[in-house]
């Protein structure tokens, strides 16, 4: 979206300064500035602007053509770096993926392995053991 309207601006530019720049360039020399006889007046037969409007609308459609032949080639290698990090992105989640099935593979057969009686058997020693401190205390 931005390109496009840098683009368009662009032309809107170029159209501008072509339209614009020979109205400015004749309102730079004046009499009071140059002595009349210095100042030369050149006619351009109508012939003349016709070509001359021409080739600037050629110009600026030739530099449009530029400028979105170049946002083709742009665009087109941007979806490629993004094709190129989507893969690497997949990769690394697989693999973050298969590390987390590891882990969870681990912690059930830690879990299995966790024998609940024995604990019991250690709390109630535990116990007993608080109960004599209470009674010697």
């Amino acid at each position: 979206m931005l390109r496009k309207a840098t683009i368009g601006l662009t032309t809107l530019a170029i159209a501008t300064t072509t339209a614009i720049a020979p109205a400015m360039a004749d309102n730079t020399i004046t009499s009071e500035t140059v002595p009349a006889d210095a100042i030369a007046t050149t006619e351009t037969a109508p012939e003349q602007e016709a070509n001359s409007s021409k080739l600037s609308k050629d110009d600026i459609h030739n530099k449009l053509e530029e400028l979105s032949s170049k946002h083709q080639e742009n665009k087109q290698d941007r979806e490629a770096k993004h094709e190129a990090h989507k893969k690497e992105f997949d990769a690394k989640l697989d693999a973050l993926s298969s590390k987390t099935e590891d882990f969870n593979a681990k912690v059930d057969k830690f879990i299995k392995n966790i024998d609940f009686d024995k604990i019991q058997d250690a709390l109630k020693v535990v116990e007993k053991i608080i109960i004599i401190a209470g009674k010697l205390a």
